[in-house]
């Protein structure tokens, strides 16, 4: 019977995303996307994780459940650190991915019972019009969110929403990404969806994903 697949999500110093790729890899980790993306935390806060830059470089990787849980051990348990970078790495349960995908991920891969504890976090996915990421996360902050990190999209079908709800909505996004706690997920989603929803000037839609596992990296 083939794994779970899961998906592994890191926010990484800008020019890391290659070197964690490889680690990832090494560990049967064999599908993995980078993409470029900016923090919000503030000054104070990137001190205190030793980020020298607001640019991050966020890779999306899919592996079984027990390759991922696996590689979340090593980079909680490494002191040396498996790559050196500073960030945060978290990972999503699937409910489905398409047949050929769970085979080429499940190939060669030995079953081990690795289990672990469940994370308390969320991740809170906020997608914005371009230009308002920075208002969402002064909300967020102003309930408990330390910071976020945004990428850039664009809206494929805005036109078919839109019509359906009897509203204009703006075609380039930015994409926030929050991790939170169960004690203030909550406050902040509330907050940012009565002053930046769907209805609102920034369009919003504001939904959470919750974490297996978290670990901070450097």
């Amino acid at each position: 019977m083939a794994d779970k697949i899961s998906c592994l999500i890191s926010i990484v110093e800008r020019g890391k995303g290659s070197d964690l790729i490889s680690f990832y890899q090494s560990k049967g980790c064999k599908m993995n996307f980078k993409s470029i993306g900016k923090g919000t935390a503030t000054s104070e806060l990137m001190d205190v994780f030793g980020f020298e830059t607001a640019y991050r470089t966020c890779v999306f990787s899919f592996g079984t459940v027990p390759s991922i849980h696996h590689i979340i051990e090593e980079l909680r348990n490494r002191s040396d650190g498996v790559v050196k970078t500073k960030g945060i790495a978290f990972n999503l349960s699937l409910d489905a991915v398409n047949q050929l995908m769970s085979v080429y991920l499940n190939h060669g891969i030995n079953r081990e019972d690795n289990h672990m504890e469940s994370s308390n976090s969320s991740l809170i996915l906020v997608i914005v019009n371009q230009g308002f990421s920075d208002e969402v996360m002064s909300t967020a902050k102003s309930v408990g969110a330390r910071g976020g990190t945004v990428i850039r999209s664009h809206w494929a079908d805005a036109d078919n929403f839109a019509q359906a709800l009897g509203i204009q909505l703006q075609e380039e996004k930015e994409m926030i990404m929050i991790v939170a706690n169960e004690i203030v997920k909550q406050p902040i989603m509330d907050k940012v969806n009565l002053l930046h929803g769907i209805k609102s000037e920034a369009n919003g839609l504001v939904m959470s994903l919750p974490i297996d596992n978290v670990v901070k990296l450097g």
